[in-house]
């Protein structure tokens, strides 16, 4: 099975989800399930890395932060051109950027969402999500 982890960030960026998204990937790999990662690179460039020679985490290039959101249009199109590799794709969520990118694409393999907190600084942000 080819699973690939959206989230926000990844390793070595440090947060309760990266380090959730972590420990799973990990996991899953150690056990011989394909695990691989999208998430948004602090920079503007897209980078790939493949830690411990295991899987890939694609770190797609961000425009902006807003609100603790990465405005990443790049993790769109990193999505879509890898997506048909995937049996299924396990969301992190709150993420607005993996959600508008699931919206757009409309993958065809199985999504397993993944809900790690409620939106607690951004109260005004929560309504529009």
């Amino acid at each position: 099975m080819n699973i690939i982890h959206l989230g926000k960030f990844y390793p070595p960026e440090y947060g309760g989800i990266e380090t959730v998204t972590f420990d799973l990937v990990e996991g899953l790999n150690r056990q011989g399930v394909n695990a691989d990662v999208l998430c948004s690179n602090k920079g503007k460039q897209t980078q790939i890395d493949t830690p411990n020679a295991r899987y890939r985490v694609i770190r797609a290039g961000t425009l902006a932060v807003v609100n603790s959101t990465s405005i990443s249009l790049k993790l769109i199109t990193e999505l879509q051109e890898c997506i048909h590799k995937y049996d299924a794709v396990h969301i992190h969520l709150p993420n607005p950027m993996a959600n508008l990118a699931i919206w757009l694409i409309r993958p065809k393999c199985k999504i397993y969402l993944h809900w790690h907190r409620d939106i607690v600084k951004q109260k005004h942000m929560l309504k529009l999500y």
